[in-house]
């Protein structure tokens, strides 16, 4: 497998990431948003070890693509709980902590890499992670706080005046230029 192969990977997450995030409010709205999160940590939990016992490269790749739609559920669901658990007047700092995660990420992620490759192999490591994301998921499911309240879809009225303003596409373009530069300056 070559580094284009290897990247593909991520292509794959972002793509369900992405339709999942624009799924979110739906499931949220069917649910609520801490049973969002319990689900999203129990799917990503089992997107890991689906990709840990998947044997050939499409497994993997539908794997990824699971993985990343398990994680888009996430997102909306924990800021909004998040938010409604803290003052306002402590909210820049629980969203600051809350993402430290990401960045925490990539330092952790060689470091445990490195450590279950001396023992095991990569399979062992998204195993042990599938069950500690589902634990966690659990964990906030028995004894997290907030989150009992459901989301709302989006009006289709809101949605359309935001999809026909020239400046909202200007700052999606903005966006994007920023983001593939600091993905240049990181390679």
């Amino acid at each position: 497998m070559g580094h284009g192969e290897a990247g593909s990977f991520f292509l794959l997450i972002s793509l369900g990431y992405f339709a999942m995030l624009l799924a979110s409010s739906i499931v949220s709205s069917q649910l609520n948003h801490r049973k969002t999160i319990l689900l999203s940590s129990v799917l990503v939990g089992c997107a890991l070890l689906f990709v840990s016992l998947s044997w050939d490269l499409w497994g993997i790749r539908l794997g990824f693509v699971f993985l990343g739609m398990a994680a888009g559920l996430y997102l909306p669901s924990g800021i909004v709980t998040l938010t409604a658990l803290v003052r306002p007047n402590d909210l820049g700092k629980a969203i600051a902590v809350h993402e430290l995660a990401p960045n925490l990420a990539y330092v952790l992620a060689p470091l445990l890499a490195e450590t279950f490759l001396r023992w095991g192999s990569w399979r062992t490591m998204l195993m042990y992670l599938g069950f500690a994301s589902m634990f966690s998921g659990l964990v906030f499911g028995f004894w997290g706080k907030g989150g009992t309240f459901r989301g709302e879809v989006p009006n289709t009225k809101t949605l359309s005046s935001f999809l026909f303003t020239p400046s909202f596409w200007l700052m999606v373009v903005i966006f994007a230029l920023g983001i593939g530069a600091a993905m240049v300056f990181t390679l």
